[in-house]
């Protein structure tokens, strides 16, 4: 059997530069799937930053409209709602929803939505900055404010994008204090934005950490899953596994061939049912299946046990063990086992005990 190959993403390191979509990482590391995960993930809040420039944007046409003409506010709003919607419908991309796998220049391209969405919210402080109205400005700080915190949540995920806005639309911000005479709170804007793209990063790290988890651990079930076929089919022994309700799922080739029947009919079909045969219509169980079914309701580990199987017209005889299955919330989610075709060494095993007992040129009990 050979050795299993390990996860790449088994002890994950985390490549900034891959990470913001720079470039690919300095290892060996296919990083397509954690890239897909970060679109997939901006798409999910894709409609709420929709939502959020909505409301960021009539809150400054409510500030600013006792001091500039509605007009030119109208025209603002307007590109910034249409740009808004061109990055959602860019994030909303069937492509990055059900995509394995994306390509660096797809992570790159985000980074035009930050400049897009950036450039266009940059526009109302840098006028008011401008203007000099110091009153309007600070409003108008305070909405931007919450226009970045709630951005930099939506599109966490894709930090090209959201440092770039957070940076562009920070050093507007902090250009309109300063303009407006309010030298005093350029630090605390620029701190505060540096406290949003350093928890932007920090989020989008998590993603990438966790992702690299879910890819390890897929990884490693279907590495479990490849050697568990590979030793079933190097012996005698066959798999089985039900759900719930003692339904057989997932049933192995050799599983299916042992009970003579093929692996459609095989799965979904209570296990009792597979095993009892033409017995089952019948109700003239063996004790053998009665005990199975005892411990099958009682969700009880069992090793060992010899089970009388009608298989076309003869009878085997199976060797089954098993164990109950739990999810990560201790659910009881079914039975995973092991069973092998016995009948040859019960024969054996039938012929020397009557060996022992009777004399084999009489046929007649031994003293």
């Amino acid at each position: 059997m050979n050795a299993p190959p390990s996860s790449q993403f088994a002890e994950p390191r985390i490549d900034v530069q891959a990470l913001l979509g720079l470039q690919d990482p300095a290892d060996a590391t296919d990083w397509g799937p954690i890239r897909a995960a970060q679109l997939h993930a901006g798409s999910k809040l894709a409609s709420f930053l929709v939502i959020a420039n909505g409301i960021g944007a009539v809150l400054v046409v409510a500030i600013l409209s006792h001091t500039v003409p509605l007009w030119p506010l109208a025209i603002w709003g307007a590109v910034t709602t249409l740009a808004s919607v061109v990055v959602a419908v860019r994030r909303h991309a069937s492509r990055h929803r059900s995509a394995y796998s994306a390509r660096l220049n797809d992570i790159r391209q985000t980074l035009l939505d930050g400049i897009l969405l950036g450039v266009v919210w940059s526009i109302p402080p840098i006028f008011t900055g401008l203007r000099g109205d110091t009153a309007t400005a600070l409003y108008l700080c305070v909405a931007l404010s919450l226009l970045m915190t709630t951005s930099a949540i939506a599109i966490a995920a894709l930090p090209l994008a959201t440092l770039s806005f957070l940076a562009i639309l920070g050093g507007a911000t902090a250009a309109m204090m300063l303009l407006t005479e309010s030298p005093l709170l350029v630090p605390a804007v620029l701190a505060f934005t540096v406290v949003l793209m350093v928890t932007c990063f920090t989020r989008a790290k998590a993603l990438v950490l966790l992702r690299a988890s879910e890819i390890a651990i897929a990884e490693r079930d279907e590495t479990v899953s490849l050697l568990l076929r590979e030793a079933e089919e190097h012996s005698s022994d066959w798999l089985w596994e039900t759900d719930a309700y003692r339904r057989v799922v997932r049933a192995s080739p050799r599983f299916a061939a042992s009970v003579g029947l093929d692996i459609d009919t095989v799965n979904g079909k209570s296990l009792l049912e597979v095993l009892a045969g033409p017995t089952w219509t019948s109700n003239a169980f063996s004790p053998e299946l009665r005990q199975l079914a005892e411990f099958l309701k009682g969700r009880d580990a069992f090793r060992g046990l010899m089970l009388p199987v009608k298989v076309g017209p003869s009878e085997r005889w199976f060797e089954i063990t098993a164990n109950p299955r739990y999810d990560e919330r201790a659910v009881f989610i079914g039975f995973r086992g092991v069973g092998s075709d016995v009948t040859e060494q019960r024969a054996s095993a039938d012929e020397i005990n009557r060996m022992a007992r009777f004399d084999t040129l009489t046929d007649l009990p031994n003293r």
